[in-house]
């Protein structure tokens, strides 16, 4: 069977979550119940928190960060710089050490 990607875009795995929810268990393949599963797993915020916190690292209009890096920043939550650049390590994105401190506060802010 051929696959056809007709949209792309990022999600919270609070959102993945849901989406996979609305289908009944025995309903789903081997691969939406695996992603199901993680997604409950490893979810750190609801999907309303994560929403405000992306809203808040878009405010800041930091250059040449994607939606991709802002949704897996609220899916991961880093718990410290490093893992916050880790981030952007393997891309083409360079952001400064104070965009990084800006983003860092903002997280903090949000943390359980």
């Amino acid at each position: 069977m051929e696959v056809k990607v007709l949209k792309s875009e990022p999600l919270l795995l609070g959102e993945v979550e849901k989406e996979l929810k609305n289908i009944k268990k025995k309903d789903r393949l081997p691969v939406q119940e695996k992603s199901y599963d993680f997604a409950r797993k490893f979810e750190k915020l609801k999907i309303e928190k994560a929403k405000q916190l992306i809203e808040e690292i878009r405010k800041l209009e930091i250059p040449r960060i994607t939606d991709f890096h802002i949704y897996q920043i609220a899916d991961l939550m880093p718990k410290s710089l490093v893992e916050l650049r880790s981030i952007f390590a393997g891309t083409k994105t360079t952001v400064t050490p104070d965009n990084i401190k800006q983003i860092y506060e903002i997280i903090k802010k949000y943390e359980k």
